[in-house]
């Protein structure tokens, strides 16, 4: 569609005189033009979004009462510390019947990935059980409300939110 410069009237594209008045039409733009003009009308396309990582909290409760409570998307450590080594686990398990629950140093980790959680056993002595079946070392199994996770023969019960 071509606007006639002097009246404001529409005029076909392939109009060289205005219809109306009978005024020369301004050029044709060529059709690279017309793309141009086409693109730059264009809004550009929106970024996706970033993914987003959700963080979970995840609570290892002890028949005890004791409670360790891991925050956030990482990896916690589950055993008894070891000062002289510098390992100190986020679920250190030597003041709740570790040592002679068969509870190893670096016994097991709990891994929590964008609100999910898992266990794996690191190799430990006396194994890790989750709800009664036994963990296969370094290999990540899924965690869910209520599971329990028996480290040795020191029971746990897991709680996430």
């Amino acid at each position: 569609m071509l606007l006639c410069n002097n009246c404001g009237a529409e005029n076909g594209d392939e109009s060289n005189y205005c219809e109306s008045c009978g005024a020369t039409l301004p050029p044709k733009p060529s059709a690279r033009k017309r793309l141009m003009q086409t693109m730059l009308v264009r809004p550009p396309a929106p970024k996706p979004a970033p993914p987003k990582r959700t963080a979970a909290t995840v609570t290892v409760a002890l028949l005890d009462g004791k409670r360790f409570v891991l925050r956030g998307n990482g990896a916690f450590g589950v055993g008894r510390a070891d000062g002289a080594m510098g390992w100190h686990p986020a679920v250190d398990l030597a003041q709740h019947g570790g040592e002679p629950g068969g509870v190893s140093r670096r016994h097991a980790q709990i891994d929590v990935i964008n609100g999910k959680a898992y266990v794996i056993d690191m190799d430990s002595s006396n194994g890790t059980k989750l709800n009664g079946c036994t963990v296969a070392a370094n290999t990540r199994h899924a965690l869910r409300t209520g599971d329990e996770l028996l480290f040795g023969r020191v029971l746990a019960r897991i709680e996430i939110a």
